[in-house]
């Protein structure tokens, strides 16, 4: 009998977590789960779970005050890891684009001596002198 009292508890907790996971089940339609104590315990429970720390993390805190310090401490350190790659790849990314701009000035350059030269082609016969050409636009 004792059993069934423990078990009895154990359910109406997790059936806050059960609610959420299996929300369409008929079990939830129950008079129990519809009253108003049961709406109160529910509120103050959901509340309770995400006011609380981790009891993995505390049972550590406790029997590993060292271990927890250096787990906190790496945490904080691969953090500002990260920050410090999110600028590095924040300023490679603004070069990138600088770059690219720079490129596509250089190939209209290129476009527009081709033109200069083809149009020069035309006019003097398909004969032109390269070394003033270079000199022009170099």
């Amino acid at each position: 009998m004792g059993l069934l009292k423990v078990l009895r508890r154990v359910f109406l907790q997790d059936s806050v977590l059960l609610k959420k996971v299996f929300p369409g089940h008929r079990i939830w339609k129950h008079d129990l789960f519809q009253g108003a104590e049961y709406k109160e315990f529910e509120r103050k429970l959901t509340a309770a779970m995400l006011s609380e720390r981790d009891p993995t993390e505390l049972s550590l805190e406790r029997t590993m005050p060292e271990l927890m310090e250096y787990l906190k401490a790496s945490g904080q350190s691969q953090r500002q890891d990260i920050q410090i790659l999110k600028d590095v790849v924040a300023k490679n990314t603004a070069a990138v684009d600088k770059n690219t701009k720079a490129v596509a000035s250089l190939r209209n350059m290129v476009n527009d001596m081709a033109k200069v030269v083809q149009r020069h082609m035309q006019e003097e016969g398909g004969m032109i002198n390269l070394d003033l050409y270079y000199l022009v636009y170099f």
